[in-house]
């Protein structure tokens, strides 16, 4: 994933340092997805040469870029855990991230 992330994806800048790197796109249902490699140096600082030690995921149901129609969750080396405000609750439609999410890891295998 981190693979094809930083390949397809574009660099984002964090306090000054082009180090992680972020993939957009929009499911067949019409939901954004946008996935963001956190590369971090030891002291938890943005690093270039640091290693990658998550994923941050915003999905939007429909596209809409808003608080009521976003969840945000982490992709971890061994867990996956929801972070912000709105955790699903609140999102009805929130089987349309793991949908976004499968979609996704069609397309880094190559489906």
């Amino acid at each position: 994933m981190v693979d094809y992330i930083e390949k397809n994806g574009f660099v984002v800048t964090e306090r000054g340092v082009a180090s992680d790197h972020q993939y957009t796109f929009i499911d067949s249902n019409g939901n954004r997805h946008a996935l963001m490699t956190i590369k971090r140096d030891a002291d938890g600082n943005p690093s270039k040469k640091g290693k990658v030690t998550q994923i941050s995921v915003w999905a939007y149901y429909k596209g809409i870029k808003d608080q009521d129609h976003y969840f945000g969750y982490r992709i971890g080396a061994d867990k996956i855990t929801p972070f912000g405000s709105n955790t699903g609750e609140k999102w009805k439609e929130r089987s349309d991230v793991k949908f976004g999410y499968d979609e996704f890891l069609k397309k880094v295998k190559g489906e």
